[in-house]
């Protein structure tokens, strides 16, 4: 959903990409902003929101196989409600940034956008309330899961993990109270206070390499994409072309050589063909008189 929500933003901000040259989308792209907020909240797990329901799930899961994976998804979880608030605040809120000429380009986008991102966002704020009976009545415990586990492919392989009451709303506690803390962190520091995105150039060093993605593309193209350049280089000058196509050339140039050769002997005289007919008889038979004598 978060996808699609972004998508319409791009489309209704006319290919622009770069939220510094956003700000105060909500007014004018109301549908967007409404269930890109929705999308925003499911996905950084604010309560009994769909995102909310399904980390809840993972992150049960991750503490009663190991401790460790608990804790790194702990901080990938506040790290993505992190950036996705930041993403939202910067985008919606606050005034608009990207000049007079951007914003008279801006619109909402038609329905065939708008229309999927209602449905989307009608999942996200309802389908997580599906499980939500198996935390008070365990004869209905996860029906939603048995559910899909007979037809989908491997679920049925899961063994679910039913915690205690206590332990299950610790859990949803300290989540709720990680998203919560997070929203109202960037609220006030992205609405309230009114920060913004930094300028590349007021990046500092560990800032510099996250806008780089720490530079994890260029390695992949230091690492893979020039040695597979190069050889798919070496295969079409030397391969392809000096081998294989010289080589061909070089047969077909060598059968018409013959070719050309060998015509010349076809001079269409009735008398040369006579003649070449007694000069092969008589070569014939020198070669047999020959061959008697040798072994005589």
């Amino acid at each position: 959903m978060l996808f699609l929500g972004s998508g319409s933003v791009i489309h209704g901000m006319h290919e622009e990409q770069d939220i510094r040259k956003m700000g105060g989308l909500a007014k004018i792209m109301p549908i967007t902003h409404f269930t890109f907020f929705i999308g925003t909240m499911a996905i950084s797990g604010i309560p009994f929101l769909s995102g909310f329901f399904s980390k809840d799930e993972i992150m049960a899961q991750a503490l009663h196989h190991n401790p460790v994976v608990y804790g790194v998804l702990v901080l990938a979880v506040t790290m993505t409600a992190i950036y996705m608030f930041r993403l939202y605040f910067l985008t919606f809120h606050g005034q608009f940034r990207g000049g007079e000429a951007l914003k008279s380009k801006v619109h909402e986008s038609g329905l065939s956008m708008t229309l999927p991102l209602m449905v989307l966002a009608a999942l996200s704020i309802f389908g997580g309330l599906l499980n939500l009976p198996g935390l008070f009545f365990k004869n209905v415990a996860h029906w939603f899961d048995h559910y899909l586990s007979h037809g989908t492919f491997g679920l049925s392989a899961v063994h679910n993990v039913h915690l205690d009451f206590n332990t299950a709303m610790g859990l949803m506690i300290f989540a709720s109270a990680i998203a919560i803390g997070v929203l109202i962190w960037a609220y006030l520091n992205y609405v309230k206070k009114g920060a913004t995105a930094k300028e590349d150039s007021a990046l500092s060093t560990w800032e510099n390499l996250s806008a780089q993605k720490l530079y994890v593309d260029e390695l992949y193209h230091l690492v893979f994409v020039k040695p597979l350049l190069a050889l798919s280089g070496f295969a079409a000058q030397v391969l392809d072309i000096q081998i294989l196509r010289n080589g061909v050339y070089a047969i077909a140039d060598s059968i018409l050589n013959t070719a050309n050769l060998t015509r010349k002997w076809q001079t269409g005289f009735l008398s040369s063909y006579l003649f070449w007919m007694v000069f092969g008889l008589i070569t014939f038979v020198a070669y047999y008189i020959l061959k008697l004598s040798v072994w005589h």
